[in-house]
């Protein structure tokens, strides 16, 4: 039997794949990313699958055995009577992908996919790739980094939703312990800022009072 809280992600394209991992890693779920479409098909509780990478005859054997979310850039309803498919069309908001994830493992009727009209990003739900070899992808445009401010930022996503202090950061990030000097902290988020925010004019790092900073 599978276990349930054993996810696998089927697609080539690891980037997206990877931040996939990531976002369900902040809410304790496990997954893997396949890049075959040779799956064992009882081994995992959930697949998502990239509808534009496996081939038809896979993606209905997969909805025919298992729980399943498929995603495309196309939009597409096939299974879309089954209750064990879900059909999210790229872009999608995260908090859509987490919520269709919760309620497969939990076993939940799916009542309908995502609304064709809820899946345009909004400016303050711009999506950030971190793409490594410090690039990153934020609001469409990618943007070149140093190698610090990319692991800070990296930090930062990885502890996305709480406040991270300057101390952990030094530790975190420049690998010494804390000697009570963090400015370069500071200098390296206004480094961030202003070439995020200024971007794509939207606010990604928030500074939160005596406690540091967080990504939201």
């Amino acid at each position: 039997m599978p276990d349930d809280a054993l996810i696998a992600i089927i697609s080539d394209d690891m980037i997206f794949a990877r931040m996939l991992v990531l976002e369900l890693a902040r809410k304790n779920l496990q997954a893997s990313v396949l890049q075959s479409i040779d799956i064992p098909r009882d081994k995992y509780g959930l697949y998502i699958a990239d509808a534009d990478f496996i081939d038809a005859k896979q993606a209905e054997l997969l909805a025919d055995e298992n729980n399943i979310i498929f995603y495309s850039y196309r939009s597409q309803e096939k299974d879309a009577d089954k209750k064990n498919v879900v059909w999210l069309t790229r872009p999608f908001f995260i908090t859509d992908f987490i919520s269709a994830v919760i309620n497969m493992l939990s076993g939940e009727k799916r009542e309908k996919s995502v609304p064709e009209d809820n899946r345009t990003v909004q400016p303050e739900q711009r999506q950030l790739l971190l793409k490594g070899n410090c690039i990153v992808s934020y609001g469409g445009k990618n943007l070149i980094l140093t190698k610090r401010e990319y692991e800070l930022l990296e930090y930062l996503y990885k502890n996305r939703g709480r406040a991270v202090s300057r101390s952990e950061a030094i530790t975190g990030v420049w690998n010494y312990e804390f000697t009570g000097n963090t400015n370069v902290v500071d200098v390296y988020i206004r480094y961030l800022r202003e070439k995020l925010d200024e971007a794509v004019g939207n606010k990604l790092i928030y500074t939160v009072r005596n406690k540091g900073y967080m990504i939201k």
